[in-house]
């Protein structure tokens, strides 16, 4: 007897076990706990978003792995049902529908949840007796872009701004046989003891061979592709226009005019006829950067995502100031001619870049970013200095023609620009 009471009690034990594993295989209800839960295609929180639900949204999960439940999605165009996986921490489990009826003899007044109702009339006091209270929820994991849709790798993005120079200029390579008496159309090597009657022209000696360009504030625009890697890393390459060219500094500009109109008033006063051409530039192109780096998100998601940026790139200026002019006198039948001109060759330079920035998710896939740059531009460039003379009376002071590099114009400078724009997503 005791043999069979035994067996009896395995056998079941047995069928209740079997009964309890067909009870965990049947499908439980789900419903969401969030304002809006992301549906992925794979049980991990990388995987791709291919669905969001609101709140109060139901499912029926028939399998759950790990802490997630798998779940149907309606069918598409199509007709194909697809499977989706949602994450435990953003639903709450419902009774089975056998229980639902006893749930309501007990709370017939609930038809739907109480944060539902909360949302829909906000500015409407519910009573304590008709509503429960609220399930207290967990908020749903932070995830980079989380609230932004499926996770992106190409990123566009397009600005403007205003940009501001820094800096201070220096010369180099000085020849030490630079000709550093009265500057002038009319005057030059040769030309150092003589005078004209009456007042003494200005001379260009603060100009040539001396540190006389600078960079001012402008605008630029500018283009960048970014690959986001990784989800705190993204490596870009960009592009800006600066519309903020190389040009002469205050006072080496007013010498250049002054040389003009000074010459033109004394030689006229001492009765010789004047021609004279002025074709000199005050400020010359704009300024082109090209740079590569790397952008480190300090947050991965939330309504504003900051990061920090490095990188190097090629300065190049497209154009530079310039001195052209000359002068013709007339006296006695007899004439001579002077000019003088004085450019600038075109140097790139290796640039550092370095900065911080923000973003904010407008959309899914578009959005508004704000950038602060700092650029380590030195400036290089060569002034060289030409000059001619004609005569036609050989008893005139002959004049000793001048053609090379009179410095190396040298500059720290530094680029803030401060940039906004919009970006795109795919």
């Amino acid at each position: 007897m005791t043999n069979q009471k035994m067996k009896l009690f395995v056998t079941i034990s047995a069928l209740l076990f079997l009964l309890s594993g067909l009870v965990t295989a049947e499908e439980i209800r789900i419903r969401v706990a969030v304002e809006t839960a992301n549906i992925r295609l794979k049980p991990d929180f990388e995987s791709l978003v291919i669905g969001q639900a609101p709140l109060g949204a139901t499912f029926e999960s028939d399998q759950k792995i790990r802490e997630w439940y798998r779940i149907k999605l309606p069918p598409d165009e199509d007709g194909v049902v697809l499977n989706g996986f949602i994450h435990e921490s953003i639903v709450e489990v419902l009774p089975p529908k056998e229980e639902e009826p006893k749930l309501a003899e007990k709370k017939p007044k609930v038809e739907i949840p109480a944060v539902i109702e909360a949302e829909k009339k906000p500015e409407v006091p519910q009573e304590k007796k008709a509503l429960p209270k609220p399930k207290e929820r967990k908020p749903e994991p932070r995830l980079p872009r989380e609230k932004a849709g499926p996770p992106s790798k190409i990123e566009i993005s397009l600005k403007t701004g205003g940009l501001l120079s820094l800096g201070s200029m220096n010369v180099e390579d000085v020849p030490s046989d630079l000709y550093t008496g009265r500057w002038s159309p009319w005057f030059g090597q040769g030309y150092t003891d003589f005078t004209w009657p009456g007042e003494t022209p200005v001379s260009m000696d603060s100009v040539i061979g001396a540190p006389v360009l600078r960079q001012g504030a402008g605008l630029f625009t500018g283009a960048e592709v970014g690959w986001n890697f990784h989800p705190r890393f993204q490596v870009y390459a960009a592009f800006c226009a600066y519309f903020s060219g190389l040009k002469f500094n205050g006072d080496a500009w007013d010498t250049v005019e002054a040389v003009i109109s000074d010459s033109v008033d004394v030689i006229t006063s001492n009765g010789r006829e004047v021609m004279y051409n002025n074709n000199s530039e005050n400020s010359g192109g704009k300024t082109y950067l090209i740079s590569v780096g790397i952008n480190f998100y300090l947050l991965t998601d939330g309504p504003v995502i900051p990061y920090l940026l490095v990188g190097a790139g090629m300065v190049l200026n497209s154009g530079t100031p310039s001195i052209s002019y000359s002068l013709e006198q007339t006296y006695s039948g007899t004439s001579a001619a002077y000019s003088l001109d004085v450019t600038y060759d075109k140097k790139i330079a290796f640039a550092p870049v370095f900065g911080l920035g923000a973003k904010k998710y407008l959309g899914s896939f578009f959005g508004v970013k704000a950038e602060l740059k700092g650029i380590l531009a030195p400036l290089y460039a060569d002034q060289n200095v030409k000059t001619t003379f004609t005569r036609e009376t050989s008893s005139w002071t002959p004049y000793t023609d001048y053609e090379g590099t009179s410095a190396v114009q040298k500059g720290s400078r530094i680029i803030l620009d401060l940039g906004v724009g919009f970006f795109v997503t795919f």
